[in-house]
C-alpha cells in the first residue's frame, strides 16, 4: 500500500469519526462549568464534534 493510500484511509477514518462517551462527558462537563477547558493531543475533532468549546 503506498504511502497516498494510508493518508488517505487515515483522513477517511477521522473525518467519519464520532465522538465516544468520554468525548460527550468532557463536553458537557464544560458546559456547565464544571472545567474550563480541554487539552488534548488528539487531531481528530472528535471534542469539538461533541461540543466542547475550548479545545487546546
Amino acid at each position: 500500500m503506498s504511502l497516498f493510500a494510508l493518508l488517505l484511509e487515515f483522513l477517511y477514518s477521522i473525518k467519519n469519526a464520532k465522538p465516544n462517551k468520554a468525548h460527550l462527558i468532557l463536553a458537557k462537563m464544560e458546559n456547565l462549568c464544571y472545567i474550563s477547558s480541554l487539552i488534548t493531543r488528539d487531531i481528530d475533532g472528535l471534542h469539538k464534534k461533541a461540543g466542547a468549546k475550548k479545545v487546546y
